[in-house]
């Protein structure tokens, strides 16, 4: 790893909407610093934000503030993100002391709806302490809902979670998870592909998910509509050849509906204890 490829994908975090295929396709061709140079000079506004990032300043911000920022294929970069091939993040700001990469290795997501139901929320913090307890690492998006939930629940027993912004790590969103995200980021890890300062934004969301998706073994579906943000995380952990797993719930609740969809018809498994998710992960001995 050098200096000029460190740079670039900094530069290119700065300068290009997360999963954008064009740019991607560029990059898996001539790499990631000869695309930053062809960028540039074609002109446009891609060309205009790589001119205005000044990579120093942008380390230096950082590290006042506690955080690193990781590239592509440095030692600390979870590798099962390179399975999203041109669409995998150049760089990945990071808040915590925990080691990414190695939490990441027997881990699980767990998502769901925002409107969630009592049952739905019961579920997500017993299951994430009980697979927590079991050195899996919980990660989830720290919105309302299941994924506060499942944070929730990993750190009631002093497990690792990780929560997956799709804002800057400096920018809380929901401001009201403002004391949950600094608990995560003090005994677990909070990460984003937006570089500092970033505000969320709606795209962002559904390429946030994709890295809920790609970083775990395994996406677990407490509750969700037929047509959601979580939905669209199980869709892109089936395409990645992820373990998908769904809780069921009543079939008078909109809120199972995208839980039930899945099972009928995209193949996730039936998930009715944590036990469930455990047989999908790596034993303890070989994460």
């Amino acid at each position: 790893m050098n200096d000029a490829h460190r740079a670039a994908c900094i530069q290119l975090a700065h300068a290009v909407e997360p999963a954008d295929a064009r740019v991607g396709r560029l990059i898996s061709s001539v790499g990631e610093v000869k695309a930053g140079e062809t960028l540039r000079e074609s002109g446009g506004a891609i060309a205009s934000r790589l001119a205005a990032v000044h990579v120093d300043e942008v380390e230096s911000r950082a590290e006042r503030l506690g955080i690193r920022i990781i590239v592509r294929d440095e030692p600390e970069w979870p590798r099962q993100l390179n399975d999203l091939g041109d669409a995998r993040p150049f760089a990945l700001w990071v808040q915590g002391a925990a080691h990414l990469r190695l939490a990441c290795v027997r881990s699980t997501a767990i998502v769901g709806a925002r409107a969630a139901s009592a049952y739905g929320l019961s579920i997500a913090r017993e299951w994430s302490s009980e697979l927590a307890s079991e050195q899996v690492s919980i990660v989830s998006g720290a919105a309302f809902g299941i994924d506060a939930a499942a944070h929730r629940g990993a750190l009631a027993v002093d497990g690792i979670t990780i929560a997956v912004l799709a804002s800057g790590v400096d920018v809380v969103y929901p401001r009201a998870h403002e004391q949950l995200i600094a608990r995560i980021a003090d005994e677990g890890l909070v990460i984003s592909e937006s570089p500092l300062g970033e505000p969320a934004r709606r795209q962002r969301f559904l390429t946030r998910n994709r890295l809920i998706a790609a970083m775990t073994q395994a996406t677990v579906v407490v509750e969700a509509a037929l047509r959601s943000g979580t939905t669209a995380t199980a869709n892109s952990a089936a395409r990645l050849n992820r373990h998908v797993l769904a809780v069921p719930g009543p079939v008078t609740s909109m809120m199972s509906a995208g839980c039930h969809h899945l099972v009928r018809e995209g193949g996730a498994v039936l998930a009715a204890a944590s036990a469930d998710v455990l047989e999908c992960l790596l034993p303890v001995e070989q994460a």
